[in-house]
């Protein structure tokens, strides 16, 4: 769930609302723990008591923004705070566009809340299209700023989200039951890795990896899946420390990395997508507006 740093109080409350609907039903919400819409829907997964996931765009050491400090541990209580880059990486503009891959990559279906027409959100929505991910935008008023993006969304074709059930329904669930089990990122024995919440795709990767890195077209095509849905899941295992990303591709890696969610320390409750001493992948440098970079990875 995603949206723009700068919400009106209707993006806030439809935020919170769908978070804690779709948390309710044992849904996972993952957002960016940015100001705005993601607070709102990191705040509404928790109002009930739901697992979620912050994925961040900078070092485990840095707290941006320092406000969310309090909400940060609370995620990590029950969830996971994610980063690909090492603990002392200060966060930048472009280091939160390279961050929305992720985030569309792990979910089921990306919602965007509310997005101006220059919004990162939007470079998270087009890659959920990339990543054959669903795409929902909420409706918002035709005077309303916050709300072109996402009505121009819905004109190309968006699902609208009115309610959580859209959202799940997108997503492949059914307000029936739980989606994910509450505990499933935890690593208890004989739980790991079958309880993690991986989408078929990524299930399907695991299965052909092995100890040595393959290239990822190789890999997509003995798992059978397009180039494109190879790399998300690719990204979603190594997310879990399933897997290892190396110069030739992909191998297999272990859950080593991953932090049972009930006995972890709050501060340091995180899942690594890179390892400490290993430097993050080559990015494009830093520009001083992001909006003028016309790619989103």
């Amino acid at each position: 769930m995603v949206g723009t740093r700068r919400p009106t109080g209707y993006g806030i409350a439809a935020a919170r609302h769908l978070a804690a609907g779709v948390a309710a039903e044992g849904g996972i919400v993952i957002s960016g723990l940015a100001d705005g819409i993601d607070a709102a829907a990191h705040s509404g997964a928790l109002d009930a008591g739901g697992v979620q996931i912050a994925v961040l765009g900078h070092g485990l050491d840095h707290q941006y923004p320092a406000a969310h400090h309090r909400l940060r541990v609370a995620i990590a209580t029950r969830g996971a705070v994610c980063t690909e880059w090492p603990d002392p990486v200060p966060p930048a503009p472009f280091r939160f566009l390279r961050r929305n891959r992720l985030i569309a990559a792990l979910a089921d279906a990306v919602v965007v809340v509310e997005a101006d027409a220059r919004s990162g959100a939007l470079g998270t929505a087009r890659l959920a299209v990339a990543l054959g991910r669903p795409l929902l935008a909420v409706p918002g008023g035709i005077f309303t700023p916050q709300s072109r993006g996402t009505n121009h969304l819905l004109r190309g074709g968006a699902t609208l989200a009115l309610s959580a059930a859209d959202c799940l329904r997108a997503a492949g669930a059914t307000t029936s039951g739980p989606t994910r089990s509450a505990g499933a990122l935890g690593t208890a024995p004989g739980a790991f890795p079958d309880a993690l919440p991986l989408d078929g795709d990524a299930r399907r990767l695991r299965r052909v990896l092995a100890d040595a890195a393959l290239p990822v077209g190789q890999l997509a095509a003995a798992a059978g899946l397009p180039v494109a849905r190879a790399l998300a899941a690719a990204t979603q295992l190594e997310l879990f420390g399933l897997a290892r990303a190396e110069a030739g591709g992909f191998r297999l890696g272990s859950p080593e990395g991953t932090v049972p969610i009930e006995s972890a320390a709050a501060e340091r409750a995180v899942v690594r997508i890179a390892s400490r001493s290993a430097p993050p992948s080559p990015v494009r440098p830093e520009r001083p507006d992001p909006a003028t970079d016309p790619s989103p990875w």
